[in-house]
């Protein structure tokens, strides 16, 4: 089955909120747990943008460590998920300082 998940972040008083689409294909069940995942990781710290800075990150690069961090420990438990979802980022356009 191949599922596609819709996201809204969470914003603060520096970041807007922004949509990001995971694709991610395994049965009713793993999908459903790469959503929570997925959906877990990036509001856990309220602003995704944050917590991606304060680890040196821009936001690709820190939905990179889900991707290709985390999910492999799923697959741990789910063997059967073969499949690496993919993501595509709808960030607002940052404002302009000049």
């Amino acid at each position: 089955m191949k599922k596609t998940f819709k996201i809204q972040t969470e914003k603060c008083h520096i970041h807007p909120s922004y949509l990001i689409t995971l694709n991610t294909e395994g049965t009713p069940e793993e999908c459903e747990i790469v959503e929570g995942a997925f959906e877990g990781y990036l509001n856990f710290t309220d602003c995704a943008v944050c917590a991606a800075e304060s680890i040196g990150l821009n936001v690709d690069s820190y939905l990179d460590v889900f991707i290709h961090r985390f999910l492999p420990l799923l697959r741990i438990q789910l063997p059967e998920m073969q499949k690496e979802p993919t993501f595509e980022v709808n960030l607002p356009r940052p404002l302009s300082y000049g």
